[in-house]
């Protein structure tokens, strides 16, 4: 595992050892701010189980909405092409350079509704 050999390249000069730790810092918190902004829904146990909070609403099939719902869909398609393409070439320079880079992993609480 030459892991430790490349944070201490990393440390003393600024080549691209440096650059790769760097981007992956930015990578990391990007990614970390991403999913911790997302909302995600609560349960209530003070409410009923047929409450009108856990029903899904009915969507909304204006022109508009639906230009709006398949730009988000477009751009979530495109984000997680991104990221596997990323993922992809962080597997394989680890396999290849015998390296661990580790894996974004949200801890704390995440936003809610």
């Amino acid at each position: 595992d030459r892991t430790l050999s490349l944070l201490h390249a990393s440390a003393t000069s600024r080549g691209l050892p440096h650059q790769l730790t760097r981007n992956l810092s930015q990578l990391f918190h990007s990614e970390y701010e991403r999913m911790s902004n997302r909302k995600y829904p609560v349960w209530n146990a003070q409410l009923p189980p047929r409450s009108h909070e856990y029903h899904i609403p009915a969507p909304d099939t204006t022109p508009k909405a639906l230009n709006k719902e398949e730009k988000a869909r477009q751009l979530q398609y495109l984000e997680d092409r991104a990221w596997n393409a990323l993922g992809f070439a962080v597997s394989m320079a680890e396999g290849r350079d015998k390296l661990s880079l580790g894996r974004v992993v949200v801890k704390g609480k995440l936003r809610q509704n």
